[in-house]
């Protein structure tokens, strides 16, 4: 007579669900497979700022000077400053008078410089609010002795009185307007010298 009761008790164990006897346990659903690492990220270097090649330093020098009434800036071939306080129509290359100095007052580095081969010049006429600049090159034949004046000159030709040989313009390139303020005796100008140091 207890047969019945001992298999509905298998009957109940064989239905108990598995997990401990905790009812209610929900099944864990099936792990997914790994996700591969994540790849390491590239190293990344810091940007160098590239400087930009440095100029060489220049040697600059002024020669002040003054206009005169006959201050023509005509010469196809040569740029003039002077000393003197006068000057004549003929004196077509001449812009400026009563230069502070001519050739034999440039400092000696400017000298050495200018003497040091084919040397890049840089002469700059500045007058009346405007400038005007030419590019020539120096020579070891240049005396640079004279006291009074200082030539600038297309040609190749050196004397006492050269600054700079084979310049890319002359008087007659001077802007006009430049010209016109320097034939006032009342003008005031500056000649302005770069070499490299």
């Amino acid at each position: 007579s207890g047969e019945p009761a001992a298999a509905n008790s298998r009957t109940a164990a064989s239905t108990e669900p598995k997990g401990g006897g905790r009812e209610g346990a929900a099944s864990l659903p099936p792990r997914c497979p790994s996700a591969p690492a994540p790849a390491t990220p590239p190293i990344l270097r810091a940007a160098r700022r590239i400087a930009p090649p440095r100029r060489a330093a220049a040697m600059i020098h002024e020669v002040a000077f003054r206009g005169h009434p006959n201050v023509r800036s005509l010469h196809r071939t040569t740029i003039e400053v002077t000393t003197a306080r006068s000057l004549t129509p003929a004196g077509d290359c001449i812009v400026g008078v009563g230069a502070s100095h001519g050739c034999a007052g440039l400092p000696d580095g400017l000298r050495a410089a200018l003497r040091g081969g084919r040397t890049r010049v840089r002469i700059t006429l500045l007058a009346g609010g405007l400038e005007y600049a030419v590019v020539g090159r120096g020579d070891p034949r240049l005396a640079l002795s004279h006291p009074d004046d200082i030539v600038i000159r297309r040609s190749s030709f050196a004397c006492p009185r050269t600054l700079a040989v084979g310049c890319d313009g002359a008087a007659s390139d001077v802007p006009r307007e430049m010209a016109s303020y320097l034939a006032s005796p009342n003008a005031r100008g500056v000649l302005r010298i770069e070499a490299p140091a």
